[in-house]
């Protein structure tokens, strides 16, 4: 959970009145303390400490000095595990945690942290992440949403809190704290019902894993009597009957008609819901329409970058334009039959058809209902005529001398370009200037242009002046108008007393999206960018309301793949995406945001940008924030098919375009430039696709995994029935098409033939009783896993939980 900051704090005013002044604390010394439900400041000692810098002690946090450079903690290092461990006077419900800064600007701030608390330091609950602004105001964290008693009695007691460093923003020096002040409720009458609550959690708890030990054991007497003396259930009532048939009576019929029972009562839609999927990545090799044979032919786009496409969905199409193959601007215009995977040319040159002259960095949208795209901006650079042409080939830049910011509409059904304006700046009709590198997007419902971003002006070989950023305008296509909504804005943040930023930083190389909230009508949202030679607003995530003209900043992005709170749950992996160049698509059937990072495809491993996850290669990555839950999620492929699959996944591409169908289901890249071969533009054309798995899917896995289980209890007693049932209920059931479950076949026919003599080795054998019954075990854990868990039994096991003494084991007989 991304904690939210409390706006309006600063080093230079008093705090906000819930919070108690340093007259009120005078108050509580004397002996006049706070009431019920009242804030205050919580004081605390630091208890323990990964590591520090010599003259930069972790106790430094206590001072508020901000013109004292020496005045902070420093970490010996900003690898993890870096962290501080704070002890309470007494048990408290934390509401908020403030950290202040220096004065002076500085290398080493601290970016992302995460909060932990709980009664003992060695059980402690994450209580959210924390993201800093790179400035030098204090900023105050919400640790809840609401402050009410329900709430606070509600909330985890704490009497040790852990400061867990993610990030800076200069990776290269260590983890800096500055000053911190924790804020929270301490009055017995709040906390003690808070602690028995917790207290009664941890009790259930326990009870549930030993009664899951019983039940394990074979001691169903002692186990129902537990039961019905605490009147604590270990799970669900279809779970314990599931329980009985699969793993007490060996009744694998009854079993699975309760599992098909279970999937039709919706019991499974929770881990659907929830699961990831995977990213599936297949070239598109076919030719176009034209029937050429080679994609040197006009029946496929060149290599490019600075492209565009746009998707009509429903119509089974995606349109590309312009672009810039590495010397001269493109003008041409595709369509892309995504149904036969074949491209047509609809213009070699847009221009000779009355549309817009070859360019490149522009954007395009598509309004599928009137069938008309939207074709805004071009990339242009000025020089003086004497060093205007072959220095800034070098520099990979190129002179164009037309600025005009010209606007045109594609009429599909009739073929026609029209130039809706084509005035230099914005003086003209309110519009934006020439610019590059924004984004766009339309709103259907209320037939508006979006554009946001994206610069105009001078650029210059020595990047020294880099012209200037555009703001957001909006396009009225029934009246034909445009309207600035912000203007350009830097990098520094202003806040209204609402909790929500006045300012809209603009950038380039962001993405953007346009998504209906709960309130109604559609959002803007944007991720991400680039701004000058560093990317201080990259790491923002805003959500836009026309409506009410107000930004609000979301969560950025955790690593939900490390699981160690010790772990740097911001990764490189992370940093790639924050040089630019992401694309955002918006999927409307599971209401998420998808961004794709800056290089995508290939071996990055080798291309020195990803890491290994699990000692596995990440190939590719793309990550999804759900409007439902506010949460990131990452969909990563770590298979690695080897060299003799060479077209599983793209080469490493960046500067690529990607559009999603939203009917197929199905996102599309095409071009960009190889990231090894940085001169190579790329023709390459691939779908890409997210396997999720279904309830149906999940129900046969389910069943298939059942029947492979009454397979080999068959087998122990009834070899020929075992081999018929493989035949029958077994090869019927399963998918031919499915590599893996042919493979699993193959092997439970082998297993099958090997039992009759596996049986007769005892113990040993994977056949015998004790295996059979550990088997069904696991199976029945697996299954469950497939329930929401306040439903199953612990996770966990009793075992698990305890420590081993080597002494006392050498002593064992």
């Amino acid at each position: 959970m991304m904690m939210k900051r409390v706006e309006g704090v600063s080093q230079h005013i008093e705090a906000e009145h819930r919070y108690a002044p340093p007259a009120k604390r005078a108050c509580y010394e004397a002996g006049r303390g706070p009431s019920a439900n009242e804030i205050v400041v919580l004081p605390y000692e630091v208890h323990k400490w990964s590591s520090y810098y010599p003259g930069y002690h972790p106790r430094n946090i206590k001072v508020n000095a901000p013109y004292d450079t020496s005045s902070r903690w420093m970490a010996n290092s900003n690898l993890p595990p870096q962290f501080l461990l704070l002890k309470l006077e007494q048990p408290a419900i934390l509401t908020a945690v403030q950290f202040s800064k220096t004065e002076h600007d500085h290398i080493c701030r601290l970016r992302y942290a995460k909060i932990y608390g709980g009664l003992r330091e060695d059980q402690m609950v994450e209580l959210g992440t924390l993201q800093l602004s790179h400035d030098a105001q204090t900023e105050r964290f919400s640790v809840l949403s609401r402050e009410d008693e329900e709430c606070l009695q509600r909330s985890v007691p704490c009497q040790f809190i852990k400061i867990v460093p993610l990030q800076g923003y200069d990776g290269k020096f260590h983890f800096v704290i500055w000053h911190l002040e924790l804020y929270g409720v301490s009055s017995p009458s709040i906390v003690v019902p808070a602690q028995q609550r917790l207290e009664k959690y941890l009790d259930d708890e326990a009870m549930r894993l030993c009664m899951k030990f019983l039940r394990e054991t074979r001691h169903s007497d002692v186990l129902q009597k537990l039961m019905d003396r605490t009147g604590t259930s270990l799970e669900d009532e279809w779970l314990t009957s599931f329980y009985r048939c699969l793993v007490e009576r060996e009744d694998f019929h009854q079993a699975e008609a309760l599992v098909i029972k279970a999937a039709e009562d919706g019991m499974f839609d929770s881990f659907v819901s929830q699961n990831s999927g995977k990213l599936k990545w297949t070239s598109i090799k076919t030719i176009a329409s034209h029937g050429k044979t080679t994609r040197d032919d006009l029946c496929w786009p060149s290599g490019r970058t600075g492209h565009d496409m746009c998707v009509d969905s429903e119509r089974g199409s995606v349109y590309l334009f312009g672009g810039w193959d590495g010397r001269v601007d493109l003008g041409d215009f595709w369509r892309l039959d995504t149904r036969t995977s074949r491209w047509e040319c609809l213009s070699a040159n847009a221009k000779d058809n009355g549309g817009p002259a070859p360019r490149s960095c522009h954007r395009m949208c598509i309004d599928t209902e009137r069938q008309h795209i939207y074709v805004l901006g071009c990339f242009y650079c000025w020089e003086t005529a004497s060093e205007r042409i072959e220095p800034l080939e070098k520099l990979g830049l190129r002179y164009t001398p037309n600025t005009d910011r010209e606007f045109y509409r594609y009429d599909i059904t009739t073929s026609e370009w029209t130039k809706l304006s084509s005035s230099q700046t914005a003086d003209g009709d309110g519009g934006p200037p020439c610019l590059f590198d924004h984004q766009m997007c339309f709103d259907s419902s209320a037939q508006l242009i979006y554009v946001f971003g994206g610069r105009y002006g001078q650029v210059c070989k020595d990047k020294k002046t880099d012209g200037c950023y555009g703001g957001l305008y909006v396009y009225d296509v029934r009246a034909d108008t445009w309207k600035q909504l912000r203007e350009s804005s830097g990098c520094g943040q202003e806040f209204d007393g609402s909790g929500s930023s006045l300012e809209l930083v603009s950038r380039v190389c962001h993405g953007m999206v346009l998504a209906p909230v709960p309130s109604g009508g559609n959002n803007l949202f944007v991720f991400g960018g680039q701004r000058g030679d560093l990317l201080d607003p990259s790491g923002l995530f805003h959500c836009y309301d026309p409506v009410a003209d107000k930004v609000d900043e979301l969560s950025t992005i955790p690593n939900p793949v490390l699981t160690n709170p010790e772990e740097l749950v911001l990764s490189p992996l992370q940093y790639a995406l924050y040089y630019g160049g992401h694309h955002c698509i918006y999927d409307p059937e599971r209401r998420e945001i998808r961004v794709s990072p800056t290089v995508i495809g290939g071996d990055m491993l080798n291309c020195g940008g990803i890491p290994t996850h699990q000692g596995k290669r990440m190939h590719n990555f793309l990550w999804s924030y759900s409007l439902d839950n506010l949460h990131w999620k990452w969909l990563l492929d770590v298979q690695d098919p080897g060299p003799a699959c060479p077209d599983a996944w793209p080469r490493p591409t960046v500067m690529y375009s990607m559009v999603y169908d939203t009917c197929a289901k199905v996102h599309y890249v095409f071009g960009g430039k190889d990231f090894i071969h940085q001169n190579e533009r790329l023709d390459d054309l691939w779908k890409l696709t997210i396997e999720r798995p279904n309830r149906q899917e999940v129900l046969r896995r389910a069943i298939f995994d059942i029947r492979k289980l009454c397979c080999l209890h068959t087998a122990v007693s009834d070899l020929p029935g075992a081999i018929r049932y493989v035949q029958t209920e077994m090869a019927s059931f399963i998918d031919k098409e499915n590599e893996s479950e042919v493979e699993e076949l193959h092997e439970l026919c082998n297993t099958v033939f090997q039992t009759a003599h596996d049986h007769r080795l005892g113990p040993a054998s994977e056949t015998s009783p004790i295996n059979l019954q550990r088997q069904r075990s696991a199976l029945f854990e697996q299954i469950s896993s497939y329930f929401p868990q306040q439903k199953a039994c612990p996770r966990s096991s009793l075992k698990n939980v305890l420590v081993i003494d080597k002494k006392v084991l050498d002593q064992l007989e």
